[in-house]
Protein backbone atom coordinates (compact mmCIF):
# COMPACT_ATOMS: atom_id res chain seq x y z
CA UNK A 1 0.00 0.00 0.00
CA UNK A 2 1.59 3.54 -0.97
CA UNK A 3 -0.10 6.97 -0.42
CA UNK A 4 0.14 8.95 -3.51
CA UNK A 5 -0.28 12.25 -5.22
CA UNK A 6 -3.65 11.97 -6.84
CA UNK A 7 -1.63 13.33 -10.29
CA UNK A 8 0.63 9.94 -9.88
CA UNK A 9 -1.90 7.63 -9.57
CA UNK A 10 -2.55 5.52 -12.73
CA UNK A 11 -5.50 4.14 -14.23
CA UNK A 12 -5.38 0.61 -13.18
CA UNK A 13 -4.43 1.34 -9.72
CA UNK A 14 -6.44 0.09 -6.76
CA UNK A 15 -8.15 1.73 -3.67
CA UNK A 16 -6.48 0.43 -1.15
CA UNK A 17 -8.41 2.35 1.51
CA UNK A 18 -12.75 3.35 1.00
CA UNK A 19 -13.41 7.02 -0.03
CA UNK A 20 -16.32 8.24 2.09
CA UNK A 21 -18.48 11.13 1.95
CA UNK A 22 -19.68 13.66 4.65
CA UNK A 23 -22.10 11.89 5.57
CA UNK A 24 -20.52 8.62 5.98
CA UNK A 25 -21.79 6.50 3.21
CA UNK A 26 -19.01 4.45 0.98
CA UNK A 27 -18.35 6.93 -2.23
CA UNK A 28 -15.25 4.61 -3.55
CA UNK A 29 -14.91 1.27 -1.97
CA UNK A 30 -11.40 -0.24 -1.19
CA UNK A 31 -10.47 -2.73 -3.60
CA UNK A 32 -11.70 -0.91 -6.43
CA UNK A 33 -10.28 -0.81 -10.30
CA UNK A 34 -9.46 3.08 -10.49
CA UNK A 35 -10.71 4.31 -13.63
CA UNK A 36 -9.68 7.44 -15.46
CA UNK A 37 -13.74 8.81 -14.59
CA UNK A 38 -12.84 7.78 -11.01
CA UNK A 39 -9.48 9.99 -10.68
CA UNK A 40 -11.53 12.93 -12.44
CA UNK A 41 -14.58 12.81 -10.00
CA UNK A 42 -11.91 12.46 -7.41
CA UNK A 43 -9.88 15.37 -8.18
CA UNK A 44 -13.34 17.69 -8.73
CA UNK A 45 -14.24 16.91 -5.32
CA UNK A 46 -10.53 17.94 -4.01
CA UNK A 47 -8.66 14.76 -3.25
CA UNK A 48 -4.86 15.32 -3.52
CA UNK A 49 -3.57 12.05 -2.23
CA UNK A 50 -4.92 8.32 -2.34
CA UNK A 51 -3.79 4.97 -0.78
CA UNK A 52 -3.12 3.00 -3.43
CA UNK A 53 -2.53 -0.72 -4.60
CA UNK A 54 -0.99 -2.04 -7.49
CA UNK A 55 -2.68 -5.01 -7.91
CA UNK A 56 -5.16 -6.63 -5.79
CA UNK A 57 -2.40 -8.65 -3.52
CA UNK A 58 -1.72 -5.57 -2.50
CA UNK A 59 -4.06 -4.53 -0.41
CA UNK A 60 -4.34 -7.59 1.95
CA UNK A 61 -4.22 -5.79 5.25
CA UNK A 62 -6.48 -5.31 8.37
CA UNK A 63 -7.68 -1.93 8.58
CA UNK A 64 -7.75 -0.72 12.30
CA UNK A 65 -11.28 0.01 12.51
CA UNK A 66 -14.18 -2.09 10.42
CA UNK A 67 -15.25 0.06 7.49
CA UNK A 68 -18.59 -0.40 8.37
CA UNK A 69 -18.10 1.15 11.87
CA UNK A 70 -16.22 3.71 10.19
CA UNK A 71 -18.61 4.56 8.15
CA UNK A 72 -21.15 5.20 11.10
CA UNK A 73 -18.53 6.89 13.32
CA UNK A 74 -18.46 9.58 10.19
CA UNK A 75 -21.83 9.87 10.02
CA UNK A 76 -22.79 10.13 13.88
CA UNK A 77 -19.86 12.46 13.78
CA UNK A 78 -21.20 14.82 10.85
CA UNK A 79 -24.44 14.97 12.73
CA UNK A 80 -22.95 16.02 16.30
CA UNK A 81 -21.27 18.86 14.44
CA UNK A 82 -24.68 20.02 12.69
CA UNK A 83 -26.84 19.72 16.12
CA UNK A 84 -23.76 21.99 17.53
CA UNK A 85 -24.15 24.41 15.22
CA UNK A 86 -27.61 24.76 15.11
CA UNK A 87 -27.60 24.57 19.31
CA UNK A 88 -24.47 26.04 20.06
CA UNK A 89 -24.11 23.00 22.30
CA UNK A 90 -22.23 20.07 22.00
CA UNK A 91 -23.85 16.32 22.82
CA UNK A 92 -21.03 14.44 24.91
CA UNK A 93 -23.04 11.69 25.11
CA UNK A 94 -23.21 11.28 21.26
CA UNK A 95 -19.25 11.97 21.48
CA UNK A 96 -18.72 8.98 24.09
CA UNK A 97 -21.30 6.55 22.21
CA UNK A 98 -18.88 7.27 19.20
CA UNK A 99 -15.79 6.84 21.11
CA UNK A 100 -16.79 3.64 22.89
CA UNK A 101 -17.84 2.13 19.53
CA UNK A 102 -14.46 2.82 18.46
CA UNK A 103 -12.14 1.74 21.24
CA UNK A 104 -14.71 -1.85 21.43
CA UNK A 105 -13.58 -2.34 17.72
CA UNK A 106 -10.44 -1.53 18.06
CA UNK A 107 -9.90 -3.33 21.84
CA UNK A 108 -11.34 -5.92 19.98
CA UNK A 109 -8.68 -6.51 17.62
CA UNK A 110 -5.31 -7.63 17.56
CA UNK A 111 -3.29 -5.36 15.43
CA UNK A 112 -0.77 -2.56 14.92
CA UNK A 113 -1.31 0.37 13.29
CA UNK A 114 1.04 2.15 11.28
CA UNK A 115 1.83 6.03 11.07
CA UNK A 116 2.43 6.04 7.48
CA UNK A 117 5.88 8.93 6.36
CA UNK A 118 4.83 12.06 7.50
CA UNK A 119 6.15 13.93 3.94
CA UNK A 120 3.36 12.55 2.45
CA UNK A 121 0.86 14.78 4.44
CA UNK A 122 -0.35 18.01 2.79
CA UNK A 123 -0.22 21.22 4.68
CA UNK A 124 -3.86 20.87 5.41
CA UNK A 125 -3.32 17.59 7.54
CA UNK A 126 -0.99 19.88 9.90
CA UNK A 127 -3.63 22.18 10.26
CA UNK A 128 -6.31 19.26 11.07
CA UNK A 129 -4.11 17.99 13.60
CA UNK A 130 -4.20 21.05 15.34
CA UNK A 131 -7.29 21.55 15.12
CA UNK A 132 -8.24 18.44 16.60
CA UNK A 133 -5.67 18.74 19.01
CA UNK A 134 -6.72 21.70 20.39
CA UNK A 135 -10.36 20.73 20.52
CA UNK A 136 -9.91 17.27 22.51
CA UNK A 137 -7.63 18.98 24.89
CA UNK A 138 -10.89 21.68 25.30
CA UNK A 139 -13.05 18.86 25.78
CA UNK A 140 -10.49 17.20 27.92
CA UNK A 141 -10.51 19.99 30.37
CA UNK A 142 -14.15 20.37 30.36
CA UNK A 143 -14.44 16.59 31.50
CA UNK A 144 -11.81 17.77 34.57
CA UNK A 145 -9.15 15.52 33.34
CA UNK A 146 -5.93 16.91 34.87
CA UNK A 147 -2.78 18.26 33.56
CA UNK A 148 -0.75 15.18 32.28
CA UNK A 149 -4.03 13.09 30.95
CA UNK A 150 -4.31 16.41 28.83
CA UNK A 151 -1.06 16.53 27.35
CA UNK A 152 -1.14 12.61 27.04
CA UNK A 153 -4.63 13.40 25.29
CA UNK A 154 -3.55 16.42 22.96
CA UNK A 155 -0.38 14.07 22.13
CA UNK A 156 -2.85 11.38 20.74
CA UNK A 157 -5.17 13.85 18.87
CA UNK A 158 -2.31 15.67 17.10
CA UNK A 159 -0.64 12.79 16.01
CA UNK A 160 -4.40 10.64 14.91
CA UNK A 161 -3.76 10.73 11.22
Amino acid sequence: MRYLPLDEIKEGMFLARSIFGEDGRTLLAKGAKLTKGYLQKLQVLNYTHLFIGDRKEDLDFKDPINEQIYSQAIGAVREIFLDAAKQQTLEFKTVLDVVDFMVDEVMDEDLLYNIFDLRNHDNYTYLHSVSVGTIATIMGKNWGLGRSDLKELAAGALLHD
